[in-house]
């Protein structure tokens, strides 16, 4: 009879266990990911994504997912680091935000560790950074222009840190010379004026920030004349 009942004890046993065990490995892990956003000017027309620049705020948040269903987060701790180093913690800090310090070529790497009752999870994101961008910007299908004609050229500004094409200033040069007008975004360019022995057209534009002198980009363009 102890026999018996060591043995029914035994075989309840387990069964705890292995029931314990099938949960575990049923139970889905609690995973997280991290996006970020620079907060910069891009063109109503410009579908991707735009990058970390110099002097750009950088927007990363976190979002916790447990077998595809989305997690509160509103009670987790949640830590943050930067490029491996501790940059700041609290209950529910889903996003932080730091200001682009480095030039093109080098990249952020941020990275969050969530402690939730859920579980916990860490993970990070690369950063790279780029350089503001201006692109000259015309009708024609070719670089070509023919003698006697007008073309109009726009300048492009991508990436730099402000809201308003009028924060940024346009400065305009045709075959190193100074166009006057300098400011604006649009150049109306009339082969006539450059005279019949030019077989060729350099035009260069200097986009700058006017809140930030430090932010410039600037395009060149040869339109060859027939």
């Amino acid at each position: 009879m102890r026999e018996r009942t060591l043995g029914i004890i035994a075989i309840l046993f387990a069964l705890l266990v292995s029931t314990q065990i099938v949960i575990a490995q049923t139970t889905p892990p609690l995973q997280i990911i991290l996006t970020w956003q620079a907060q910069s000017f891009s063109p109503r027309e410009f579908a991707g994504k735009a990058p970390a620049t110099p002097s750009a705020p950088i927007a990363v948040s976190v979002t916790a997912l447990k077998g595809g269903t989305f997690v509160e987060l509103g009670e987790a701790a949640i830590s943050w680091f930067l490029d491996g180093r501790f940059l700041t913690s609290g209950k529910g800090l889903q996003e932080i935000t730091f200001t682009t310090q480095k030039r093109e070529g080098d990249e952020y790497r941020v990275g969050a560790k969530v402690q939730h009752p859920d579980g916990v999870a860490e993970s990070s994101v690369s950063i790279p950074v780029k350089n503001q961008e201006v692109v000259i910007d015309t009708s024609l299908p070719h670089p070509v222009l023919k003698e006697g004609s007008k073309v109009m050229l726009r300048a492009i500004p991508y990436f730099f840190t402000t809201s308003a094409l009028q924060d940024i200033l346009f400065f305009w040069r045709v075959n190193d010379t100074d166009r006057r007008g300098e400011g604006e975004n649009e150049l109306a360019l009339s082969v006539g004026e450059l005279g019949g022995l030019t077989r060729s057209v350099a035009v260069s534009v200097v986009a700058q920030n006017k809140k930030n002198s430090l932010e410039s980009a600037k395009a060149r363009m040869v339109f060859n004349v027939r």
